[in-house]
């Protein structure tokens, strides 16, 4: 799901195009997003990923109808039971506080993007 901004280096004095790091969250059965977070570049940095506070913010987003986004608000609401994610160091603050309200998060395999199907294809990485 590309997303590009334009943002404006003064140490270099130009603007540069940038490629914003999204999260989704959908749900498996009837694959809606129910949930995302945009990173935010200027207070980020140039720097590659999101970080534990902005994949808590999507997963937030997703759960609770007053965090939700306007054109996802008729989705929210509802704790998953199972939640699963790929091996990326930022997930473990939002697997630790989602494993205090009884959520269950399991990584995929590693090295494996066929086992997230649904993630791959919705950001059409896979068609």
């Amino acid at each position: 799901l590309p997303v590009y901004v334009r943002v404006w280096l003064p140490t270099e004095r130009q603007y540069i195009a940038l490629k914003l790091p999204v999260c989704l969250v959908i749900d498996a059965a009837s694959e809606v997003i129910v949930g995302y977070w945009i990173a935010n570049p200027v207070t980020r940095g140039v720097r590659r990923g999101m970080d534990g506070v902005e994949i808590f913010a999507a997963f937030c987003s997703a759960v609770f109808p007053a965090l939700a986004t306007p054109a996802c608000e008729d989705y929210v609401g509802h704790l998953p039971g199972i939640v699963r994610f790929d091996n990326i160091g930022a997930h473990k603050e939002v697997k630790k506080r989602a494993g205090r309200v009884g959520i269950d998060i399991s990584n995929s395999p590693v090295y494996s993007p066929w086992s997230n199907g649904l993630i791959e294809k919705v950001n059409q990485i896979v068609k």
